[in-house]
């Protein structure tokens, strides 16, 4: 027998379409590389967080030691973006706790934020021989000087130094094995994280989670996951990592660049976009290519932060010349921007040819009510095997619309009534996906 659960979706209009996008890379990438032999940073910096503070741009990097190959995280300065200077008198800024402690083995993937007073940064921590990976809280007066978040009441380890902010569900549910890779944005008084939730089998998807003061989270269990990685047989190839959330407001969209693919042997950079945060439409191709061949980044392009910068956008990302993890690997930070319009063409419909929706929805029928004919439209993030059937009030089934392997994208399927007494049916999307079954359901009127 198949099991199914109910995923309820809101539906939200969108007038915002996308253009081919073709980001440039800076000519002298990278803009930033690993230490030298017996530096902390000596074996690689990758995953790099940016913010502007008025004066001048502040990165956060993931470095770590050929010796001690304990992942921390580092900070340099830079007056354009480009040419960046490492904070040697205080890097790294942020270290692993002690031993006993959440998060002594890694600290890493970080998300800093300046509110025009105060450096916030959220960070991955937690420990690689288990692979559990908690989300943690840091703040600094200075942006070098960091103090992370303790809670009094927990003073025995692993919470004695510090403790996480955000943390796995319990058993069975889709991050109940670790959470990581924080990006936050601040809405007003508030703040809203995306991160990206595992079960055991390391199948990451992306979430979503408030709070009003950047420690106290509430994930949003009612859409949970917003994001899902494309199939094995799409360049994102079952895996996808967050990278960064940007609010354009000038057109009112979130706009969130993130990479997926092979685990850490092909990875890309994609894009999507939402109106709300919480239903995601992904551009159907990688973003950023990867560089010709011999260059330092054309094995892998990954971890992208982007700052919109008036009517430009520019995009940090870590990239990589060989297969990720032999200890001889060459990664550094690059460089890239874009043309806000040339991402954005305003007043074209989003369900522009070549899209990919980020997540399964079902829509409203329309006409609704309707005589004798009604359509209705759902999205698929993958290829699968789809059932959409009419049932009456009684759970009977009365005829099936689809029943067939369908691929990724945007479907329409229209029902005809004729032969049917007036009443409320209920429409129902079952889809058999890998990572869950998943089952939309909607009514409609019949009305004679």
């Amino acid at each position: 027998m198949k099991h199914f659960s109910i995923i309820y979706i809101l539906i939200f209009t969108f007038s915002i379409s996308f253009a081919q996008i073709n980001w440039k890379k800076y000519e002298h990438n990278p803009v930033l590389t690993h230490g030298t032999a017996g530096a902390w940073d000596s074996l690689y910096i990758q995953h790099s967080s940016v913010v502007f503070d008025g004066t001048r741009y502040q990165m956060y990097y993931t470095g770590r030691s050929v010796i001690s190959n304990q992942a921390c995280i580092g900070h340099a300065m830079s007056d354009d973006g480009i040419s960046w200077e490492k904070d040697s008198a205080h890097n790294p800024v942020l270290e692993p706790g002690t031993s006993g402690e959440w998060d002594d083995e890694y600290v890493a993937i970080s998300s800093a934020l300046y509110d025009g007073s105060v450096f916030h940064m959220w960070y991955t921590g937690g420990k690689e021989t288990t692979s559990l990976y908690r989300i943690g809280y840091a703040t600094s007066p200075d942006g070098f000087t960091w103090t992370k978040y303790n809670n009094a009441s927990t003073t025995n380890p692993p919470y004695a130094e510090s403790d996480p902010v955000l943390t796995p569900s319990a058993a069975g549910r889709w991050d109940s094995h670790g959470v990581e890779a924080p990006t936050v944005i601040q809405e007003g008084d508030s703040y809203t994280m995306w991160y990206n939730g595992y079960t055991n089998s390391f199948k990451a998807q992306i979430g979503r989670a408030t709070s009003t003061n950047g420690i106290n989270w509430i994930k949003d269990t009612a859409n949970n996951p917003v994001l899902y990685p494309g199939s094995a047989l799409t360049w994102e190839e079952s895996f996808i990592r967050q990278g960064c959330v940007v609010f354009d407001q000038k057109n009112s969209a979130y706009l969130f660049f993130y990479y997926a693919g092979e685990f850490y042997k092909h990875f890309n950079i994609g894009y999507a976009w939402s109106s709300d945060g919480i239903v995601w439409t992904k551009y159907s191709k990688p973003v950023l290519p990867l560089g010709s061949t011999g260059s330092w980044d054309d094995a892998q392009v990954m971890g992208p932060w982007v700052i919109l910068d008036s009517d430009t956008l520019r995009m940090w990302y870590t990239g990589a010349d060989t297969t990720y993890p032999p200890a001889s690997v060459i990664s550094g930070i690059g460089y890239a921007t874009i043309p806000l319009e040339t991402l954005l063409v305003d007043g074209i419909d989003k369900y522009a040819e070549g899209n990919i929706p980020g997540r399964y929805s079902l829509s409203q029928n329309y006409p609704n009510p309707f005589n004798p004919r009604t359509n209705i439209n759902y999205e698929l993030p993958i290829t699968n095997y789809v059932d959409l059937s009419i049932y009456n009030l009684l759970g009977q089934k009365v005829v099936t619309l689809v029943d067939k392997k369908q691929t990724a994208g945007r479907h329409q399927v229209q029902w005809d009534a004729s032969g049917f007494a007036s009443g409320v049916y209920i429409y129902k999307l079952r889809a058999m996906d890998q990572r869950q079954n998943v089952v939309l359901s909607k009514k409609l009127l019949l009305l004679k």
